[in-house]
């Protein structure tokens, strides 16, 4: 988990810090949480890592109100075992892995919808898979 731990502080966080995360931090969440986990290899290395929630319909409200997330909020989705698909982060080296990721997704978890925000939260992408 190490790997994946130091993929997102290179690859995300060092473009979209959070203030108080360190990678010991992250490293312990991603332990916790590694089902909510896409990772994308290419010739042996981390090329793509997704983290994402599968929210119930009466759960979609706390994405559409990121800006807003706390800690207790953020475990509660990471916990949550809906039909909605939401991504939280995706850190890539490339498009064509960010579309591998999400066949990854919709082939094993079979979401209702997929959502994301980009990483400025300024747009909000919500798509019916169903």
């Amino acid at each position: 988990m190490r790997d994946v731990c130091e993929f997102l502080m290179e690859n995300y966080y060092s473009k979209y810090p959070i203030e108080g995360l360190t990678a010991d931090i992250l490293n312990q969440t991603l332990e916790r949480f590694s089902n909510r986990l896409i990772v994308i290899h290419d010739r042996g290395r981390i090329v793509g890592v997704a983290v994402f929630v599968l929210l119930d319909d009466n759960q979609t409200w706390m994405v559409r109100d990121i800006k807003d997330i706390d800690i207790p909020r953020l475990v509660d989705m990471l916990e949550s075992c809906g039909e909605n698909l939401h991504f939280l982060i995706v850190a890539t080296k490339g498009y064509k892995i960010i579309r591998e990721g999400l066949r990854v997704a919709v082939k094993k978890h079979n979401p209702r919808t997929i959502s994301w925000w980009n990483p400025t939260t300024t747009r909000f992408h919500n798509y019916k898979a169903k």
